[in-house]
């Protein structure tokens, strides 16, 4: 069990006098983010996506023929599964799939599944094997992000790009992108993922306790750093491989 007294002992209180968190960052600032597209040459499509000490690997197989009895006739089936590799948390975790790992499998495929053109690949089915290899808070964002970069790499046609950052509360303050310290001692954690062309969510989710006005405030602020700061570093490095950000989505 985390001693939540201890790691809030730990925080400089000199950092909360000028309004900053415990690592430096302003309430609105996100982690260190960077990504990499097709980087495992034996897969249709691949990304892997830092943000802070999180980092996350996505790779896609397929559209191939699906078994005759799972196949559907009018689409593909978009099989999602995200698994952290042992090592990647303080302590060891066991080889077996867990339940929170099927249920954030369930989450990223249906944050997924509202953007990609199945119905371009009948009896069809494409897998996004999602791997934390290092968590530190934010891995399931930073997963369906991952999952989306690896689909377009792909070449798998979709409607536009997902990309996912959290919000919360800490101390009574709305911040931006929750690390694992912050989302132990928080009070509330919002996980949420955009569409940023259609500018639409696809996927929210809390955990904790908001008022109206700071669940407000909390989506606008992780939807502002989406748009000006995540999204134009992954634009930037589309268009570096690609060319062209329409070669990897239709609109």
């Amino acid at each position: 069990m985390v001693n939540e007294r201890l790691l809030k002992s730990l925080i400089n209180p000199e950092l909360r006098k000028e309004g900053k968190r415990h690592d430096g960052r302003r309430r609105d600032q996100y982690r260190d983010f960077e990504v990499l597209i097709g980087v495992v040459e034996r897969a249709q499509g691949s990304a892997l996506v830092r943000l802070g000490k999180t980092h996350v690997l996505a790779v896609v197989h397929g559209p191939y023929e699906a078994p005759r009895h799972v196949a559907l006739p009018d689409r593909a089936i978009l099989n999602v599964v995200y698994r952290t590799v042992t090592y990647a948390v303080m302590k060891r975790k066991k080889p077996t799939i867990s339940k929170r790992e099927r249920e954030l499998s369930r989450i990223i495929r249906e944050a997924l599944e509202g953007v990609v053109f199945l119905d371009r690949y009948p009896r069809s089915q494409i897998d996004v094997y999602v791997y934390v290899i290092s968590s530190h808070g934010g891995s399931r964002t930073t997963g369906c992000t991952a999952a989306a970069l690896a689909l377009a790499d792909a070449g798998i046609p979709m409607k536009d790009l997902v990309i996912g950052l959290a919000g919360g509360k800490v101390e009574g303050h709305v911040v931006v992108d929750l690390d694992d310290i912050e989302d132990k001692i928080g009070d509330a954690d919002l996980p949420l993922m955009y569409l940023p062309n259609l500018k639409k969510l696809s996927m929210i989710q809390a955990d904790g306790i908001f008022t109206r006005d700071e669940l407000i405030a909390a989506v606008r602020a992780v939807v502002d750093r989406i748009e000006k700061g995540l999204y134009p570093t992954i634009r930037e490095t589309i268009m570096r491989k690609y060319g062209s950000d329409s070669d990897v989505y239709d609109r």
